[in-house]
């Protein structure tokens, strides 16, 4: 099982090494000595290690085995936050702990940051926008392939079309059926990036091409394109006040494709019907989207006012929140904290960029209380919990209400230990709800960045935070378990 994980680990890291190719050229271009060396070490540094990876396990055969893509997941997402800090510690912008953070930050895409963006060139804030992208991609093919075929956390499968390694897709049910038993983990993850990865690449390129045409400078329009699409609110900065009308509509359609399930883009770019599952949780995130903006618009006195330029602006903002991105600016300084973190809560679909605790599961624990007040008030009847025409059954009912049991326990406890190292009540809470739901860019406001950045177990708290936030928080506990390593 190691043989075959630690193979395909050693092929995501030269993915990464590829993709650093970009800052790296760049930075020559510039003429950024410093930033090219720092590049060129931190790459040989992982082609050494990959290599030497894929040498010792070269001649090793491994069968697929149950529970090897959860070990893998765990293994991905607690590792490559060194990689994609890497370039940053070795320029010397911040040191080891804070680039730590600074990936995991990346990798779950919660957008915080521990940088000063005024000291970094342009090439280092491309490659911070491009770790937003790879880590906002890399979750979606894990949740692709791993997450969604054995359901985790109540998830329910993938609805593709065609074939991923040995194991078909049904179509009609929505089913990976035999994916887990009859392809090895590297094979399922090549085919899925087959499906998954040029369409992914076309949106992201389409709605750069937008936002440099509707007047962004090509950086501007390259950096938040690439994090609007993962849902990353990490470049704030660049949404100034006076930006244009199509822009904000670009970036707040960028967000949305970002928050809504990948299946349900698959099937209308294929012209497929959608599953009554994906339909019934689109209608549930177009409702609290609704509502978000209804919320933006009272809070900002504008519910009278119905200019396109006021619907862009509520738009956006309502966007930012529900899609747990997080953009920093001045339009959402405005909306109350205790709003934005709500909604962030929520998140957006399942199967998507979005942190929070997802609009199906909201659904599903709204739907189950409403059952059990029908069934405290009628003992004798008998009460099921439907969702999109389907009867929830019981284990995933289970698992949704006990990760929801788990997501609140962690975020209190984080926000306890977070007061313990320093922060006040206040802060400690903000920031721990920003972490667990994928917008730390509003629980990390520039005046803490200072006091995080001094204090290792404020950085060790916010790691765990958004890794356990972003990661099916069972899914740790399973690796805990001497059950799962008797297999």
């Amino acid at each position: 099982m190691f043989a075959a994980i630690i193979r395909v680990w050693a092929f995501v890291l030269l993915t990464l090494v590829g993709l650093q190719l970009i800052p790296l050229i760049l930075a020559l271009g510039y003429g950024e000595i410093s930033t090219s060396q720092s590049f060129m070490a931190a790459m040989g540094m992982e082609i050494f290690l990959a290599i030497a990876i894929l040498l010792a396990v070269a001649r090793r055969h491994a069968n697929p085995m149950p529970g090897e893509g959860i070990f893998f997941t765990a293994l991905i997402f607690t590792t490559f936050p060194v990689f994609l800090g890497l370039p940053f510690v070795i320029e010397k912008q911040i040191g080891f702990a804070e680039g730590y953070t600074e990936g995991m930050s990346a990798i779950t895409t919660s957008g915080g940051t521990l940088l000063q963006f005024e000291r970094l060139n342009i090439p280092l804030k491309l490659w911070r926008a491009i770790c937003d992208w790879f880590g906002g991609t890399l979750f979606l093919l894990v949740a692709l392939v791993v997450l969604g075929p054995i359901k985790m956390g109540g998830l329910y499968s993938p609805r593709l079309t065609g074939a991923i390694g040995t194991g078909s897709i049904n179509a009609q049910m929505g089913t990976m059926a035999g994916l887990e038993a009859q392809a090895s983990l590297g094979n399922r993850f090549y085919q899925a990036a087959k499906y998954f990865v040029p369409i992914w690449l076309f949106l992201t390129a389409a709605g750069i091409f937008l936002l440099a045409f509707s007047g962004a400078s090509p950086l501007e329009a390259l950096i938040i394109g690439l994090s609007s699409i993962v849902t990353a609110g990490t470049f704030g900065v660049y949404l100034h006040p006076d930006i244009s009308l199509l822009s904000e509509f670009t970036i707040s359609m960028m967000m949305l494709i970002g928050a809504l399930s990948f299946p349900l883009i698959w099937a209308v770019i294929n012209g497929t019907r959608l599953t009554q599952i994906y339909r019934w949780e689109l209608y549930d995130f177009l409702r609290v989207l609704g509502i978000a903006c209804l919320v933006v618009a009272i809070s900002h006195y504008v519910l009278l006012d119905a200019s396109i330029e006021v619907v862009a602006y509520v738009l956006m903002n309502a966007i930012n929140i529900i899609s747990t991105t997080g953009f920093v600016s001045e339009e959402l300084n405005t909306i109350p904290v205790i709003l934005a973190l709500t909604f962030a809560t929520i998140g957006g679909c399942s199967l998507s960029t979005a942190s929070g605790l997802k609009i199906f599961r909201v659904g599903i624990l709204v739907r189950s209380a409403h059952a059990q007040v029908k069934l405290t008030m009628n003992p004798n009847s008998v009460e099921k919990v439907y969702y999109g025409g389907q009867v929830v059954d019981d284990d995933r009912l289970n698992a949704i209400r006990v990760y929801f049991v788990m997501l609140v326990i962690i975020t209190f406890l984080g926000a306890f230990m977070l007061a313990l190292s320093g922060l006040n009540a206040e802060q400690a809470m903000i920031m721990s709800f920003g972490a667990i739901n994928g917008m730390l860019s509003v629980g990390l406001p520039p005046e803490l960045v200072d006091q995080v950045n001094g204090s290792d177990a404020i950085m060790a708290t916010l790691s765990v935070m958004m890794l356990l936030g972003r990661i099916d928080i069972l899914m740790f506990i399973m690796l805990f378990s001497s059950t799962y390593w008797r297999r």
